[in-house]
Protein backbone atom coordinates (compact mmCIF):
# COMPACT_ATOMS: atom_id res chain seq x y z
CA UNK A 1 0.00 0.00 0.00
CA UNK A 2 1.41 3.31 -1.07
CA UNK A 3 0.23 5.86 1.52
CA UNK A 4 1.64 9.32 2.02
CA UNK A 5 5.24 9.97 2.97
CA UNK A 6 5.55 11.67 6.36
CA UNK A 7 8.16 14.34 6.92
CA UNK A 8 9.10 15.77 10.32
CA UNK A 9 10.17 19.12 8.86
CA UNK A 10 8.26 21.25 11.38
CA UNK A 11 8.77 22.75 14.80
CA UNK A 12 9.23 20.52 17.82
CA UNK A 13 9.31 21.34 21.51
CA UNK A 14 12.08 19.92 23.68
CA UNK A 15 11.14 18.70 27.14
CA UNK A 16 13.51 19.38 29.99
CA UNK A 17 13.68 17.13 33.04
CA UNK A 18 16.36 16.23 35.61
CA UNK A 19 15.75 12.58 34.68
CA UNK A 20 16.77 13.33 31.09
CA UNK A 21 20.28 14.68 31.69
CA UNK A 22 22.27 14.24 28.48
CA UNK A 23 19.16 13.13 26.63
CA UNK A 24 17.11 15.23 24.27
CA UNK A 25 13.42 14.37 23.98
CA UNK A 26 11.52 16.34 21.35
CA UNK A 27 7.74 16.41 21.05
CA UNK A 28 7.00 16.01 17.36
CA UNK A 29 3.23 16.10 17.51
CA UNK A 30 0.37 16.04 20.01
CA UNK A 31 -2.91 14.37 19.15
CA UNK A 32 -6.00 15.29 21.21
CA UNK A 33 -7.99 12.22 22.28
CA UNK A 34 -11.59 12.04 23.48
CA UNK A 35 -12.74 8.90 25.28
CA UNK A 36 -16.12 7.57 24.19
CA UNK A 37 -16.61 5.14 27.01
CA UNK A 38 -13.46 3.03 26.86
CA UNK A 39 -12.77 3.88 23.22
CA UNK A 40 -10.13 6.56 22.50
CA UNK A 41 -11.23 8.64 19.50
CA UNK A 42 -9.45 11.32 17.52
CA UNK A 43 -10.65 13.89 15.01
CA UNK A 44 -9.11 13.89 11.54
CA UNK A 45 -9.91 15.33 8.14
CA UNK A 46 -10.16 13.13 5.07
CA UNK A 47 -10.53 14.92 1.74
CA UNK A 48 -11.63 17.95 3.73
CA UNK A 49 -14.41 16.10 5.56
CA UNK A 50 -14.54 15.60 9.33
CA UNK A 51 -14.09 12.05 10.60
CA UNK A 52 -13.72 10.33 13.97
CA UNK A 53 -11.22 7.49 14.21
CA UNK A 54 -10.28 5.11 17.03
CA UNK A 55 -6.66 5.47 18.14
CA UNK A 56 -5.75 1.78 17.88
CA UNK A 57 -2.22 0.74 18.81
CA UNK A 58 -3.19 -2.83 17.92
CA UNK A 59 -3.99 -2.06 14.26
CA UNK A 60 -1.01 -2.37 11.94
CA UNK A 61 -2.54 0.00 9.36
CA UNK A 62 -5.19 2.69 9.40
CA UNK A 63 -8.62 1.69 8.14
CA UNK A 64 -11.97 3.21 7.31
CA UNK A 65 -15.49 1.81 7.37
CA UNK A 66 -17.34 1.36 4.08
CA UNK A 67 -20.04 3.83 5.08
CA UNK A 68 -17.47 6.51 5.99
CA UNK A 69 -15.59 5.93 2.73
CA UNK A 70 -18.80 6.49 0.77
CA UNK A 71 -19.79 9.54 2.83
CA UNK A 72 -16.39 11.14 2.28
CA UNK A 73 -16.33 10.28 -1.42
CA UNK A 74 -13.15 8.18 -1.35
CA UNK A 75 -11.91 6.14 -4.29
CA UNK A 76 -12.71 2.51 -3.43
CA UNK A 77 -11.06 -0.67 -4.73
CA UNK A 78 -12.85 -4.00 -4.34
CA UNK A 79 -10.05 -5.84 -2.51
CA UNK A 80 -6.59 -5.14 -1.16
CA UNK A 81 -5.48 -8.75 -0.76
CA UNK A 82 -5.07 -8.09 2.96
CA UNK A 83 -7.03 -9.17 6.02
CA UNK A 84 -7.53 -7.54 9.40
CA UNK A 85 -7.30 -9.77 12.45
CA UNK A 86 -9.01 -9.21 15.77
CA UNK A 87 -10.16 -11.15 18.79
CA UNK A 88 -13.33 -12.02 16.85
CA UNK A 89 -11.44 -13.53 13.92
CA UNK A 90 -10.41 -12.27 10.50
CA UNK A 91 -12.13 -9.93 8.05
CA UNK A 92 -11.27 -9.34 4.40
CA UNK A 93 -10.13 -5.80 3.73
CA UNK A 94 -10.88 -3.66 0.73
CA UNK A 95 -8.91 -0.54 -0.09
CA UNK A 96 -9.88 3.12 -0.17
CA UNK A 97 -7.75 6.09 -1.13
CA UNK A 98 -8.03 9.71 -0.02
CA UNK A 99 -6.50 12.65 -1.81
CA UNK A 100 -5.65 14.25 1.52
CA UNK A 101 -5.47 12.98 5.11
CA UNK A 102 -4.97 15.61 7.82
CA UNK A 103 -3.79 14.24 11.15
CA UNK A 104 -1.13 15.02 13.77
CA UNK A 105 -0.75 18.53 12.40
CA UNK A 106 0.33 17.57 8.90
CA UNK A 107 -1.24 16.49 5.63
CA UNK A 108 -0.63 13.26 3.72
CA UNK A 109 -1.45 13.08 0.03
CA UNK A 110 -2.81 9.97 -1.76
CA UNK A 111 -3.28 8.20 1.58
CA UNK A 112 -4.44 4.59 1.53
CA UNK A 113 -6.81 3.02 4.06
CA UNK A 114 -7.86 -0.56 4.51
CA UNK A 115 -11.64 -0.75 4.34
CA UNK A 116 -13.48 -3.18 6.59
CA UNK A 117 -15.31 -3.53 9.93
CA UNK A 118 -18.58 -1.65 9.24
CA UNK A 119 -19.63 -2.32 12.85
CA UNK A 120 -17.02 0.06 14.31
CA UNK A 121 -18.41 2.80 16.61
CA UNK A 122 -16.37 5.35 14.62
CA UNK A 123 -15.38 6.10 11.04
CA UNK A 124 -12.23 3.99 11.17
CA UNK A 125 -9.02 3.08 12.97
CA UNK A 126 -5.87 5.18 13.25
CA UNK A 127 -3.27 2.44 13.30
CA UNK A 128 0.42 1.97 13.98
CA UNK A 129 1.43 3.23 10.55
CA UNK A 130 0.59 6.65 12.02
CA UNK A 131 0.77 6.20 15.81
CA UNK A 132 4.08 4.34 15.49
CA UNK A 133 5.92 6.91 13.38
CA UNK A 134 8.11 7.66 16.41
CA UNK A 135 8.20 6.84 20.09
CA UNK A 136 4.65 7.22 21.42
CA UNK A 137 3.32 8.50 24.72
CA UNK A 138 -0.23 7.47 25.60
CA UNK A 139 -1.63 9.91 28.16
CA UNK A 140 -5.29 8.97 27.80
CA UNK A 141 -6.24 10.18 31.28
CA UNK A 142 -5.37 13.70 30.08
CA UNK A 143 -6.81 13.13 26.61
CA UNK A 144 -3.53 13.23 24.64
CA UNK A 145 -1.27 11.00 22.54
CA UNK A 146 2.20 12.42 21.83
CA UNK A 147 4.79 11.44 19.22
CA UNK A 148 8.27 11.86 20.68
CA UNK A 149 11.77 11.83 19.17
CA UNK A 150 14.62 10.96 21.58
CA UNK A 151 18.24 11.90 20.89
CA UNK A 152 21.12 10.46 22.89
CA UNK A 153 18.69 8.62 25.21
CA UNK A 154 19.87 5.03 24.73
CA UNK A 155 20.50 4.49 28.46
CA UNK A 156 17.98 6.98 29.86
CA UNK A 157 14.62 6.12 31.40
CA UNK A 158 12.01 7.90 29.29
CA UNK A 159 9.22 8.29 31.88
CA UNK A 160 10.20 11.98 31.84
CA UNK A 161 7.11 13.14 33.77
CA UNK A 162 7.88 10.91 36.78
CA UNK A 163 10.33 13.31 38.39
CA UNK A 164 9.22 12.55 41.96
CA UNK A 165 7.28 9.32 41.54
CA UNK A 166 8.23 5.70 40.90
CA UNK A 167 7.83 4.31 37.40
CA UNK A 168 7.80 0.81 35.95
CA UNK A 169 9.23 -0.56 32.72
CA UNK A 170 9.26 -3.75 30.69
CA UNK A 171 11.13 -4.87 27.62
CA UNK A 172 9.02 -5.15 24.47
CA UNK A 173 9.64 -7.00 21.27
CA UNK A 174 11.35 -4.98 18.57
CA UNK A 175 8.84 -2.93 16.60
CA UNK A 176 9.41 -2.86 12.85
CA UNK A 177 7.46 -2.67 9.61
CA UNK A 178 7.32 -6.46 9.64
CA UNK A 179 6.26 -6.69 13.31
CA UNK A 180 4.57 -3.49 14.40
CA UNK A 181 2.56 -4.66 17.40
CA UNK A 182 3.50 -3.51 20.90
CA UNK A 183 4.15 -6.78 22.73
CA UNK A 184 5.83 -7.72 25.97
CA UNK A 185 5.66 -10.28 28.76
CA UNK A 186 3.45 -10.05 31.85
CA UNK A 187 2.67 -12.60 34.53
CA UNK A 188 -0.67 -14.00 35.68
CA UNK A 189 -0.46 -16.12 38.83
CA UNK A 190 3.30 -16.16 38.29
CA UNK A 191 3.01 -17.63 34.78
CA UNK A 192 4.56 -15.64 31.91
CA UNK A 193 2.11 -14.54 29.23
CA UNK A 194 2.82 -12.64 26.03
CA UNK A 195 0.66 -9.52 26.00
CA UNK A 196 -0.24 -7.11 23.20
CA UNK A 197 -0.79 -3.49 24.28
CA UNK A 198 -3.87 -2.50 22.33
CA UNK A 199 -5.70 0.80 22.86
CA UNK A 200 -8.33 -0.36 20.36
CA UNK A 201 -9.45 -3.08 22.79
CA UNK A 202 -11.71 -1.37 25.37
CA UNK A 203 -11.04 -3.92 28.10
CA UNK A 204 -8.07 -6.07 28.99
CA UNK A 205 -8.70 -9.73 28.21
CA UNK A 206 -6.73 -12.99 28.54
CA UNK A 207 -7.20 -15.88 26.14
CA UNK A 208 -8.90 -18.95 27.57
CA UNK A 209 -5.88 -21.08 26.70
CA UNK A 210 -3.46 -18.80 28.55
CA UNK A 211 -5.80 -18.47 31.53
CA UNK A 212 -5.97 -22.23 31.93
CA UNK A 213 -2.17 -22.41 31.72
CA UNK A 214 -2.06 -19.88 34.56
CA UNK A 215 -4.29 -22.07 36.71
CA UNK A 216 -7.63 -20.33 36.17
CA UNK A 217 -10.47 -22.83 36.54
CA UNK A 218 -13.78 -21.79 35.00
CA UNK A 219 -15.55 -24.27 37.28
CA UNK A 220 -14.54 -22.15 40.28
CA UNK A 221 -17.80 -20.83 41.80
CA UNK A 222 -16.24 -17.37 42.05
CA UNK A 223 -16.05 -17.13 38.24
CA UNK A 224 -18.83 -14.96 36.81
CA UNK A 225 -20.18 -14.75 33.25
CA UNK A 226 -18.75 -11.77 31.40
CA UNK A 227 -21.11 -11.79 28.42
CA UNK A 228 -20.48 -12.18 24.71
CA UNK A 229 -18.02 -9.81 23.02
CA UNK A 230 -16.85 -9.23 19.48
CA UNK A 231 -14.51 -7.12 17.41
CA UNK A 232 -13.02 -7.06 13.95
CA UNK A 233 -14.02 -10.23 12.16
CA UNK A 234 -17.31 -12.06 12.06
CA UNK A 235 -16.91 -14.03 15.26
CA UNK A 236 -18.26 -13.41 18.74
CA UNK A 237 -16.81 -15.01 21.82
CA UNK A 238 -17.85 -15.82 25.36
CA UNK A 239 -16.12 -14.12 28.28
CA UNK A 240 -15.84 -14.74 32.02
CA UNK A 241 -14.66 -12.67 35.00
CA UNK A 242 -12.24 -14.84 36.97
CA UNK A 243 -10.28 -14.22 40.19
CA UNK A 244 -6.50 -14.38 39.96
CA UNK A 245 -3.92 -14.33 42.72
CA UNK A 246 -1.68 -11.82 40.98
CA UNK A 247 -1.11 -9.82 37.83
CA UNK A 248 2.43 -8.52 37.38
CA UNK A 249 3.83 -6.12 34.80
CA UNK A 250 7.26 -4.62 35.20
CA UNK A 251 7.64 -3.65 38.83
CA UNK A 252 3.89 -3.30 39.35
CA UNK A 253 1.98 -6.14 41.00
CA UNK A 254 -1.77 -6.32 41.60
CA UNK A 255 -2.72 -8.93 44.17
CA UNK A 256 -6.05 -10.79 44.47
CA UNK A 257 -7.70 -9.13 41.51
CA UNK A 258 -9.94 -10.35 38.70
CA UNK A 259 -9.36 -10.55 34.95
CA UNK A 260 -11.62 -10.92 31.95
CA UNK A 261 -11.11 -14.25 30.20
CA UNK A 262 -12.24 -14.80 26.63
CA UNK A 263 -12.39 -17.63 24.14
CA UNK A 264 -10.31 -15.53 21.74
CA UNK A 265 -7.77 -16.18 19.02
CA UNK A 266 -4.75 -13.87 18.87
CA UNK A 267 -1.80 -13.98 16.50
CA UNK A 268 1.42 -14.00 18.48
CA UNK A 269 -0.09 -13.03 21.84
CA UNK A 270 -2.11 -14.54 24.68
CA UNK A 271 -3.60 -11.36 26.10
CA UNK A 272 -4.78 -7.91 25.06
CA UNK A 273 -3.88 -5.12 27.49
CA UNK A 274 -6.65 -2.69 26.63
CA UNK A 275 -7.70 0.93 26.98
CA UNK A 276 -8.72 0.37 30.61
CA UNK A 277 -5.05 -0.19 31.49
CA UNK A 278 -3.99 2.84 29.43
CA UNK A 279 -6.54 5.02 31.25
CA UNK A 280 -5.16 4.01 34.63
CA UNK A 281 -1.55 4.52 33.52
CA UNK A 282 0.56 6.98 31.60
CA UNK A 283 2.50 4.93 29.06
CA UNK A 284 5.58 5.68 26.96
CA UNK A 285 6.39 3.21 24.16
CA UNK A 286 10.04 3.53 23.15
CA UNK A 287 10.70 1.93 19.79
CA UNK A 288 14.28 3.18 19.99
CA UNK A 289 14.96 1.26 23.23
CA UNK A 290 12.42 -1.56 22.79
CA UNK A 291 11.08 -0.59 26.22
CA UNK A 292 7.69 0.39 27.62
CA UNK A 293 7.60 2.82 30.57
CA UNK A 294 4.54 3.58 32.67
CA UNK A 295 3.30 5.17 35.87
CA UNK A 296 0.09 4.41 37.73
CA UNK A 297 -2.56 7.15 37.78
CA UNK A 298 -4.63 5.58 40.55
CA UNK A 299 -8.00 3.86 40.64
CA UNK A 300 -9.06 0.50 39.15
CA UNK A 301 -6.64 -0.91 36.57
CA UNK A 302 -9.08 -3.18 34.75
CA UNK A 303 -12.64 -2.34 33.73
CA UNK A 304 -14.69 -5.47 34.33
CA UNK A 305 -18.14 -4.06 33.55
CA UNK A 306 -20.58 -2.09 35.66
CA UNK A 307 -21.48 -5.06 37.86
CA UNK A 308 -17.83 -5.54 38.84
CA UNK A 309 -16.69 -1.91 38.81
CA UNK A 310 -15.34 -0.41 42.04
CA UNK A 311 -17.25 2.54 43.42
CA UNK A 312 -16.36 5.89 41.91
CA UNK A 313 -15.27 7.16 45.31
CA UNK A 314 -12.41 4.64 45.22
CA UNK A 315 -10.88 6.29 42.15
CA UNK A 316 -7.81 8.44 42.66
CA UNK A 317 -8.02 11.15 40.04
CA UNK A 318 -5.31 11.67 37.46
CA UNK A 319 -5.00 15.25 38.66
CA UNK A 320 -4.19 14.03 42.17
CA UNK A 321 -1.58 11.71 40.70
CA UNK A 322 0.42 14.59 39.28
CA UNK A 323 -1.04 15.00 35.80
CA UNK A 324 -0.87 18.33 34.05
CA UNK A 325 -3.91 20.56 34.52
CA UNK A 326 -5.72 21.44 31.28
CA UNK A 327 -5.40 25.01 30.12
CA UNK A 328 -8.41 25.32 27.81
CA UNK A 329 -11.98 24.09 27.39
CA UNK A 330 -11.02 21.33 24.98
CA UNK A 331 -8.47 19.97 27.43
CA UNK A 332 -10.96 19.96 30.30
CA UNK A 333 -13.53 18.21 28.08
CA UNK A 334 -11.07 15.50 27.05
CA UNK A 335 -10.03 14.90 30.65
CA UNK A 336 -13.69 14.83 31.70
CA UNK A 337 -14.38 12.11 29.13
CA UNK A 338 -11.47 10.11 30.54
CA UNK A 339 -12.82 10.49 34.09
CA UNK A 340 -16.26 9.38 32.89
CA UNK A 341 -14.76 6.29 31.23
CA UNK A 342 -13.34 5.33 34.64
CA UNK A 343 -16.69 5.98 36.39
CA UNK A 344 -15.29 8.98 38.27
CA UNK A 345 -18.40 11.00 37.46
CA UNK A 346 -17.91 13.72 40.07
CA UNK A 347 -14.51 14.64 38.62
CA UNK A 348 -15.92 14.45 35.09
CA UNK A 349 -18.78 16.81 35.94
CA UNK A 350 -16.32 19.21 37.58
CA UNK A 351 -14.13 19.26 34.47
CA UNK A 352 -17.12 19.78 32.18
CA UNK A 353 -18.12 22.73 34.37
CA UNK A 354 -14.66 24.21 33.80
CA UNK A 355 -15.01 23.66 30.06
CA UNK A 356 -18.43 25.36 30.06
CA UNK A 357 -17.00 28.35 31.91
CA UNK A 358 -14.09 28.66 29.48
CA UNK A 359 -16.21 28.16 26.33
CA UNK A 360 -19.73 29.41 27.19
CA UNK A 361 -20.81 29.34 23.55
CA UNK A 362 -20.00 25.64 22.97
CA UNK A 363 -22.98 23.31 23.46
CA UNK A 364 -20.96 20.08 23.57
CA UNK A 365 -19.72 20.20 27.20
CA UNK A 366 -23.31 20.89 28.28
CA UNK A 367 -24.54 17.84 26.38
CA UNK A 368 -21.86 15.60 27.86
CA UNK A 369 -22.43 16.88 31.40
CA UNK A 370 -26.16 16.34 30.92
CA UNK A 371 -25.54 12.72 29.94
CA UNK A 372 -23.56 12.21 33.14
CA UNK A 373 -26.30 13.78 35.25
CA UNK A 374 -28.79 11.41 33.63
CA UNK A 375 -26.51 8.43 34.28
CA UNK A 376 -26.36 9.46 37.93
CA UNK A 377 -30.15 9.53 38.19
CA UNK A 378 -30.59 13.32 37.96
CA UNK A 379 -32.88 13.74 34.92
CA UNK A 380 -33.89 17.30 35.84
CA UNK A 381 -30.26 18.43 35.82
CA UNK A 382 -29.72 16.55 32.56
CA UNK A 383 -32.75 18.19 30.95
CA UNK A 384 -31.52 21.64 32.02
CA UNK A 385 -28.15 21.05 30.36
CA UNK A 386 -29.75 19.76 27.15
CA UNK A 387 -32.05 22.79 27.06
CA UNK A 388 -29.11 25.14 27.59
CA UNK A 389 -27.17 23.46 24.78
CA UNK A 390 -30.10 23.84 22.38
CA UNK A 391 -30.49 27.51 23.27
CA UNK A 392 -26.92 27.97 22.09
CA UNK A 393 -27.44 25.92 18.94
CA UNK A 394 -31.04 24.87 18.18
CA UNK A 395 -30.03 22.39 15.48
CA UNK A 396 -27.20 20.71 17.43
CA UNK A 397 -27.62 17.03 16.56
CA UNK A 398 -26.03 15.57 19.70
CA UNK A 399 -28.17 17.76 21.94
CA UNK A 400 -31.34 16.90 20.03
CA UNK A 401 -30.63 13.19 20.21
CA UNK A 402 -29.80 13.38 23.92
CA UNK A 403 -32.92 15.35 24.79
CA UNK A 404 -35.03 13.10 22.57
CA UNK A 405 -33.77 10.00 24.33
CA UNK A 406 -34.39 11.56 27.74
CA UNK A 407 -37.91 12.52 26.68
CA UNK A 408 -38.49 8.98 25.46
CA UNK A 409 -37.37 7.63 28.82
CA UNK A 410 -39.83 10.00 30.51
CA UNK A 411 -42.66 8.85 28.21
CA UNK A 412 -42.87 12.14 26.34
CA UNK A 413 -43.18 10.40 22.98
CA UNK A 414 -44.35 13.47 21.09
CA UNK A 415 -41.44 15.56 22.37
CA UNK A 416 -39.00 12.75 21.60
CA UNK A 417 -40.32 12.41 18.04
CA UNK A 418 -39.98 16.16 17.49
CA UNK A 419 -36.35 16.09 18.66
CA UNK A 420 -35.50 13.02 16.59
CA UNK A 421 -37.11 14.50 13.47
CA UNK A 422 -35.14 17.71 13.94
CA UNK A 423 -31.90 15.73 14.35
CA UNK A 424 -32.55 13.77 11.16
CA UNK A 425 -33.39 16.99 9.28
CA UNK A 426 -30.05 18.44 10.39
CA UNK A 427 -28.16 15.20 9.66
CA UNK A 428 -29.99 12.54 7.59
CA UNK A 429 -27.42 9.90 8.59
CA UNK A 430 -29.02 9.87 12.08
CA UNK A 431 -32.11 7.99 10.83
CA UNK A 432 -30.68 4.60 11.72
CA UNK A 433 -29.37 5.59 15.19
CA UNK A 434 -32.81 7.08 15.92
CA UNK A 435 -34.45 3.78 15.00
CA UNK A 436 -32.10 1.98 17.40
CA UNK A 437 -33.01 4.41 20.19
CA UNK A 438 -36.66 3.50 19.72
CA UNK A 439 -35.74 -0.20 19.91
CA UNK A 440 -33.89 0.34 23.19
CA UNK A 441 -37.16 1.58 24.72
CA UNK A 442 -39.27 -1.17 23.10
CA UNK A 443 -40.97 1.38 20.81
CA UNK A 444 -41.01 -1.18 18.04
CA UNK A 445 -43.63 0.41 15.78
CA UNK A 446 -41.73 3.71 15.81
CA UNK A 447 -38.49 1.90 15.01
CA UNK A 448 -40.05 0.04 12.08
CA UNK A 449 -41.39 3.32 10.70
CA UNK A 450 -37.86 4.78 10.78
CA UNK A 451 -36.43 1.76 9.03
CA UNK A 452 -39.22 1.98 6.45
CA UNK A 453 -38.31 5.59 5.66
CA UNK A 454 -34.59 4.83 5.39
CA UNK A 455 -35.05 1.79 3.14
CA UNK A 456 -37.38 3.72 0.83
CA UNK A 457 -34.76 6.41 0.28
CA UNK A 458 -31.64 4.17 0.10
CA UNK A 459 -32.61 1.41 -2.38
CA UNK A 460 -29.03 0.56 -3.39
CA UNK A 461 -27.13 1.33 -0.21
CA UNK A 462 -24.37 -1.11 0.78
CA UNK A 463 -25.82 -1.25 4.32
CA UNK A 464 -29.11 -2.66 3.04
CA UNK A 465 -28.49 -6.20 4.32
CA UNK A 466 -27.82 -4.92 7.83
CA UNK A 467 -30.85 -2.61 7.83
CA UNK A 468 -33.19 -5.28 6.49
CA UNK A 469 -31.94 -7.60 9.21
CA UNK A 470 -32.55 -4.91 11.83
CA UNK A 471 -36.12 -4.40 10.62
CA UNK A 472 -36.69 -8.17 10.62
CA UNK A 473 -35.31 -8.37 14.17
CA UNK A 474 -37.44 -5.50 15.45
CA UNK A 475 -40.61 -7.04 13.99
CA UNK A 476 -39.66 -10.36 15.60
CA UNK A 477 -39.17 -8.66 18.99
CA UNK A 478 -42.49 -6.87 18.50
CA UNK A 479 -44.29 -10.06 17.54
CA UNK A 480 -46.11 -8.21 14.74
CA UNK A 481 -45.92 -8.24 10.91
CA UNK A 482 -44.11 -11.58 11.05
CA UNK A 483 -44.61 -12.35 7.35
CA UNK A 484 -42.94 -9.04 6.52
CA UNK A 485 -40.20 -9.87 9.03
CA UNK A 486 -39.47 -13.17 7.31
CA UNK A 487 -39.41 -11.41 3.93
CA UNK A 488 -36.90 -8.91 5.31
CA UNK A 489 -34.63 -11.65 6.62
CA UNK A 490 -34.87 -13.59 3.36
CA UNK A 491 -33.94 -10.47 1.39
CA UNK A 492 -31.05 -9.77 3.78
CA UNK A 493 -29.75 -13.34 3.36
CA UNK A 494 -29.75 -12.94 -0.42
CA UNK A 495 -27.42 -9.98 0.08
CA UNK A 496 -25.34 -11.63 2.83
CA UNK A 497 -25.75 -15.41 2.47
CA UNK A 498 -25.43 -17.39 5.68
CA UNK A 499 -24.86 -14.38 7.99
CA UNK A 500 -25.25 -15.55 11.59
CA UNK A 501 -27.06 -12.43 12.81
CA UNK A 502 -29.69 -12.74 10.07
CA UNK A 503 -30.23 -16.44 10.74
CA UNK A 504 -30.67 -15.58 14.42
CA UNK A 505 -33.31 -12.95 13.54
CA UNK A 506 -35.21 -15.33 11.27
CA UNK A 507 -34.99 -18.01 13.95
CA UNK A 508 -36.88 -15.67 16.30
CA UNK A 509 -39.52 -15.08 13.61
CA UNK A 510 -40.06 -18.84 13.28
CA UNK A 511 -40.12 -19.23 17.06
CA UNK A 512 -42.81 -16.53 17.32
CA UNK A 513 -44.92 -18.44 14.78
CA UNK A 514 -44.46 -21.79 16.52
CA UNK A 515 -42.37 -23.23 13.67
CA UNK A 516 -39.98 -25.15 15.87
CA UNK A 517 -38.16 -27.11 13.16
CA UNK A 518 -37.44 -24.02 11.07
CA UNK A 519 -36.37 -22.10 14.17
CA UNK A 520 -33.95 -24.86 15.20
CA UNK A 521 -32.48 -24.99 11.69
CA UNK A 522 -31.82 -21.24 11.65
CA UNK A 523 -30.41 -21.20 15.16
CA UNK A 524 -28.14 -24.14 14.31
CA UNK A 525 -26.82 -22.20 11.33
CA UNK A 526 -26.17 -19.14 13.48
CA UNK A 527 -24.50 -21.11 16.27
CA UNK A 528 -22.14 -22.82 13.85
CA UNK A 529 -20.55 -19.38 13.48
CA UNK A 530 -21.20 -17.81 16.90
CA UNK A 531 -21.03 -20.75 19.27
CA UNK A 532 -21.94 -18.87 22.42
CA UNK A 533 -24.51 -16.32 21.29
CA UNK A 534 -27.02 -16.32 24.18
CA UNK A 535 -30.03 -15.25 22.08
CA UNK A 536 -29.51 -18.08 19.60
CA UNK A 537 -28.96 -20.57 22.42
CA UNK A 538 -32.05 -19.46 24.32
CA UNK A 539 -34.21 -19.38 21.21
CA UNK A 540 -33.07 -22.83 20.17
CA UNK A 541 -33.70 -24.07 23.70
CA UNK A 542 -37.32 -22.85 23.55
CA UNK A 543 -37.78 -24.46 20.13
CA UNK A 544 -36.35 -27.73 21.47
CA UNK A 545 -38.85 -27.64 24.33
CA UNK A 546 -41.67 -27.14 21.82
CA UNK A 547 -40.48 -30.33 20.14
CA UNK A 548 -40.57 -32.17 23.47
CA UNK A 549 -36.78 -32.39 23.72
CA UNK A 550 -36.53 -31.36 27.34
CA UNK A 551 -32.89 -32.28 27.97
CA UNK A 552 -31.61 -30.43 24.91
CA UNK A 553 -33.87 -27.46 25.55
CA UNK A 554 -32.96 -27.12 29.20
CA UNK A 555 -29.24 -27.38 28.34
CA UNK A 556 -29.45 -24.57 25.77
CA UNK A 557 -31.47 -22.34 28.10
CA UNK A 558 -29.06 -22.92 30.99
CA UNK A 559 -26.06 -22.15 28.75
CA UNK A 560 -27.68 -18.92 27.54
CA UNK A 561 -28.61 -17.80 31.06
CA UNK A 562 -25.06 -18.48 32.26
CA UNK A 563 -23.75 -16.07 29.62
CA UNK A 564 -26.49 -13.46 29.99
CA UNK A 565 -28.34 -13.94 33.29
CA UNK A 566 -31.08 -11.43 32.50
CA UNK A 567 -32.09 -13.10 29.24
CA UNK A 568 -34.92 -15.31 30.61
CA UNK A 569 -36.64 -12.22 32.03
CA UNK A 570 -36.17 -10.39 28.73
CA UNK A 571 -37.87 -13.20 26.80
CA UNK A 572 -40.73 -13.12 29.30
CA UNK A 573 -41.09 -9.35 28.77
CA UNK A 574 -41.40 -10.04 25.07
CA UNK A 575 -44.08 -12.66 25.68
CA UNK A 576 -41.85 -15.60 24.78
CA UNK A 577 -41.47 -18.12 27.57
CA UNK A 578 -40.90 -21.87 27.96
Amino acid sequence: MRGGVVSFAFAVSVLASPALAGCGLAKIAELPVTMQGLTPTVSVKIDGGEAKMIADSGAFFSSITPQAARRLGLKIAARSGATLEGAGGEADAGLAQAKTFEVLGFTLHNADFLMTAPQLPADGLLGENMLGLADTEFDLADGVIRLMKPTGCEKTALAYWATDRPYSAIDIYTISRQSDSIRGTVKVNGVSIRAQFDTGAPRTIVSLKAAKAAGVNLADPRVKPGGVSGGIGLGEYETWIAPVTSFEIGGEAIKNTSLRIGDIRLDGADMLVGADFFLSHRVFVSKSQARLYFTYNGGPVFDLGDANRPAATAVTTAAAAGAEKPSDAAGFSRRAAAFAARADYDSAISDYASAIALAPGDPQPLVERGRLYWRQGQPMMAAADFEAALKLKPDDVTALLARGELRLARRDTAGAAADFDAAIKADPSQALPVAQRYVSFDRFADAVARYDAWIATHPKDAEMASVLNNRCWVRALWGQELDKAEADCDAALRLAPGAASILDSRGLVHLRRGEADKAIADYNGALEQTRHDPWSLYGRGLAQLKKGRKAQGDADIAAAAAIEPGLPDRFKQLGIAP
